[in-house]
């Protein structure tokens, strides 16, 4: 059973994927912070990671530069939930230095494909 971290401060959010990810199976690690994040993230050494890109107190830039830049957490997929709609997501993930995005609102199918085509790269 892989473990994925979610970061996000929206409770609502970290609900709705807690729930999504327990049924599909995922172990689940939740973070409200991003520096809660960076330290859970080196700790727990989950699978994936989902990241808010609303995070309070942190831009999505620097904690996933943070991540990518740390030995510990570079290798770990990192998964950005945006609110934008964006043509290019994939350009837009490499621009906030994420490896995928994920277009909010979701659905549990959506969460379960881009996990799984990170999980298995």
């Amino acid at each position: 059973m892989s473990t994925i971290l979610v970061i996000d401060s929206n409770e609502s959010i970290l609900a709705l994927l807690e729930i999504i990810l327990l049924r599909a199976n995922y172990r689940v690690v939740i973070a409200r912070t991003g520096a809660d994040g960076v330290t859970t993230a080196r700790t727990a050494q989950p699978g994936a990671i989902i990241m808010s890109e609303n995070l309070q107190m942190a831009s999505p830039e620097d904690i996933c530069l943070q991540l990518k830049m740390d030995p510990e957490t570079a290798h770990i997929p990192l998964i950005l939930a945006i609110t934008a709609n964006v043509r290019d997501a994939q350009g837009y993930a490499r621009l906030k230095g994420a490896d995928a995005v994920l277009q909010q609102p979701f659905r549990a199918n959506d969460v379960s494909l881009v996990l799984a085509n990170m999980l298995h790269q």
